[in-house]
């Protein structure tokens, strides 16, 4: 065997035996598994809702950005941990969304955008294009 593998190997055993020792906290989970009850507060966006509702889960908001404008309704102080559940669909984003610091809270509590466990979410940036059939341009 040459060095290279038994150091490969090496290293690959001791990653093991630190995940056998050192199990994972609450801040260490896998995406999607964070615990409702970890989050302070908590927001739901989904391709049925309506941006008039409250951003619960049985109301939730249509948009990212209705569900943005209420977390910056919380004075950051206050935010205390917030998450917003994305359900699963194709959200068409007929704007750039800007995440800025006016979005984040802090390290210990912060703010998270994550899909709702076990469904999968597209954001799309593009347009459809509606009309006829294609037309070429001559003398380009």
């Amino acid at each position: 065997m040459n060095r290279f593998r038994v150091i490969s190997f090496g290293i690959l055993a001791a990653c093991v035996v630190a995940a056998l020792l050192f199990p994972a906290s609450a801040g260490w989970q896998r995406s999607g598994e964070k615990s409702a009850q970890s989050a302070a507060r908590e927001f739901f966006v989904s391709t049925s809702g309506n941006d008039s509702g409250s951003g619960t889960k049985s109301a939730p908001f249509a948009t990212l950005a209705r569900a943005q404008q209420s977390v910056r309704g919380i004075p950051s102080q206050n935010r205390g941990g917030i998450i917003i559940w994305v359900r699963g669909g194709t959200y068409y984003l007929d704007r750039t969304l800007v995440l800025t610091a006016e979005d984040s809270a802090s390290a210990e509590a912060p703010v998270v955008y994550a899909a709702f466990p076990q469904e999968m979410v597209t954001l799309s940036g593009g347009l459809t294009a509606a009309g006829g059939p294609a037309r070429t341009a001559s003398g380009l």
